[in-house]
């Protein structure tokens, strides 16, 4: 098996940038920041099927050529994710919001690292498909590339750097249930982050190293949670620092003035009490309160070092947000940080997750497009026979008329040779203009009579059941969900916007890895979608482009007139019967200019 795969492998790296390239992808060296010769043209990649759980370092380097650098360490990948059913992510499309921007941080609590045999469990958090910015129209060509469009949640590791990481550590080994609870509190204690509410996990991978401990990459279904933050993780230090500081100093003579004052003071008291002057006692001692006060010089200060301590935030870890375009496209060496690298390979995981389940969905959108296009073509042929039938009646009675004037015709001619036995040229020819007018009067009424009978329109060939390029208008609208389950496959430079072309061939193959009951010619009949010429390319804008929205606001216009037509109805009466039909009492009768609005409140016995 490896001896094949790399066979495989070998051949499509030669086979890449040569004069076999698809049309519409450019042959030579690749441009932009993408990495690896895949960019060419992702079409070249070998096809291996989807449900394939253990893998061999070979095998996972053929299903991702993109990668330049691989660790050598690995020695076996497990693709965990096949366990799960195709429509575990039906719902990629819901967008879960994540606050990053916020300025609360969590302190980094002090962690033993376990012991003994230990799992290196990391969380692999993505945040859905995130809808386009620009119209989804028919007449729309630009559309964000749905890698763009799909964000990944990962953290920045400052360590002298910044690196490319994601939440977790070292956990003892166990079973999924234990790793989760583990996680959890990781993340929360990383983060701040509570996923302890999250119903579905799904273990995405599995890296086996020689001589490292197994890193395990979880992933949680956040559909339904609601909106979530993730805060900074910080560490904080105690450290000590000196400070000039002023200190009071109180002088000797600020002292022995103060002293003397008080003195005076109480002898002016026992002067006031003795002489009975108690009113100007007071204020006298008041004065001499001012007198202390204004004679009191500031006081005096120092300058000394003190010693202080503080607390001091750093921060260790940043969440980031990363569209998957760009971890697709990330480039590795040696020299980048391993947690980075297995970033990059959950990534790769998740990638081809998402293949199967978009190409299931899409061999599901494909048979429904067929068996309408087939019922179209049904119906076609259906009104085709009827219209050829109708073609044979009218033929028929066409031919009848014409005969009958004929024969009319042919009776008059000889009426007219026998009349013109015995007559002169002159009589002769006054009786041919009177003739002549006869005559054009039956071709006329057989024309009348012809044109009657109506004509047979032939019915319009559906085609492939699809709208042409010429039948696009406002009344069309782009099926985003659906648009998106093609372009996931159609991978240009860059990820930019595509031409929304696929080969047909292609396709065929890539539904052929779904490893289904199905034959190569059943995948060759679902995407020539009612026998196009398969070397014609899939135009999926085309293809997910419906009138289901103008169907039903049509639907919804009826509806209202209906309710307002009930509306009248009760109005006037019940049951559809008008207020002036029904009998009333004498006392009651309105006048004759009355309105139905005028007897609504009249009392009706029958």
């Amino acid at each position: 098996t490896v001896s094949v795969l790399n066979c495989i492998f070998s051949d499509a790296m030669a086979y890449r940038g040569g004069k076999g390239a698809p049309p519409g992808r450019s042959a030579g060296r690749p441009t932009g920041r993408a990495e690896g010769p895949q960019r060419q043209s992702d079409y070249l990649v070998p096809m291996l099927p989807f449900i394939h759980k253990d893998r061999m370092i070979q095998e996972h380097k053929a299903r991702n050529p993109h990668r330049r650098y691989f660790n050598d360490r690995i020695t076996n990948v497990y693709a965990d994710w096949a366990d799960e059913e195709a429509s575990a992510l039906d719902r990629i499309h819901e967008y879960v919001t994540i606050d990053l921007a916020g300025n609360e941080s969590v302190v980094q609590e002090p962690r033993e690292a376990p012991e003994g045999d230990v799992v290196n469990v990391r969380l692999f958090l993505a945040q859905g498909i995130s809808k386009p910015t620009g119209p989804a129209t028919a007449g729309s060509q630009k559309c964000k590339h749905v890698m763009r469009r799909l964000d990944v949640v990962g953290a920045q590791l400052i360590d002298g750097g910044k690196s490319l990481v994601t939440y977790g550590g070292l956990l003892p080994r166990g079973d999924d249930a234990s790793l989760i609870v583990g996680l959890v509190e990781l993340v929360k204690a990383q983060s701040g982050l509570d996923l302890s509410a999250v119903v579905q996990w799904t273990k995405l991978g599995r890296i086996v190293y020689d001589g490292a401990p197994e890193t395990v990459f979880l992933f949680p279904h956040l559909w339904g949670m609601g909106d979530l933050a993730l805060k900074a993780l910080v560490k904080q230090t105690e450290e000590t620092y000196e400070e000039e500081e002023e200190v009071p100093v109180e002088p000797e003579a600020d002292a022995t003035m103060a002293e003397e004052e008080e003195t005076a003071a109480e002898n002016g008291k026992e002067k006031a009490d003795t002489e009975g002057e108690a009113a100007a006692a007071e204020g006298a001692a008041e004065e001499a309160d001012k007198t202390a006060e204004k004679a009191a010089p500031p006081p005096a200060t120092k300058k000394v070092m003190v010693t202080k301590t503080r607390t001091k935030e750093e921060k260790v870890m940043i969440p980031t947000q990363l569209c998957m375009a760009t971890l697709h496209e990330y480039t590795l060496s040696s020299n980048t940080n391993v947690n980075t690298i297995d970033l990059c390979t959950a990534l790769d995981f998740f990638d081809e997750w998402v293949k199967y389940s978009f190409c299931t969905r899409m061999a599901q959108f494909l048979v429904v497009k067929n068996e309408e296009a087939k019922t179209k073509l049904e119906e076609y042929a259906k009104k085709q026979q009827e219209a050829s039938e109708q073609r044979k009646v009218l033929q028929e009675e066409t031919a009848a008329l014409r005969s009958a004037k004929d024969e009319k015709i042919a009776a008059l001619m000889a009426d007219w040779e026998g009349d013109d036995v015995g007559k002169t040229d002159e009589d002769k020819k006054e009786a041919q203009v009177e003739r002549n007018a006869t005559l054009k009067q039956i071709e006329s009424e057989t024309r009348e009579a012809i044109r009657a009978l109506g004509t047979v329109q032939d019915p319009e060939h559906p085609g492939s059941g699809l709208p042409s390029r010429g039948a696009r208008g406002a009344g069309q609208e782009r099926v985003q969900e659906d648009y998106d389950l093609f372009q996931y496959f159609d991978r240009p430079a860059g990820l930019a916007h595509t031409n929304h072309l696929l080969p047909r061939d292609w396709l065929a193959q890539l539904l052929l890895c779904l490893d289904k009951d199905r034959t190569y010619g059943e995948c060759i009949e679902l995407v020539t979608v009612a026998s196009v010429t398969l070397s014609k390319p899939l135009n999926y804008n085309t293809l997910t482009l419906s009138e289901k929205k103008e169907v039903e606001e049509k639907e919804v216009e009826e509806k209202v007139v209906e309710e307002k037509e009930e509306q009248n109805g009760e109005e006037n009466g019940e049951d559809g019967v008008e207020a002036a039909d029904v009998d009333m009492p004498e006392e009651a009768t309105p006048e004759p200019t009355a309105t139905a609005e005028d007897t609504e409140d009249a009392p009706m016995e029958e």
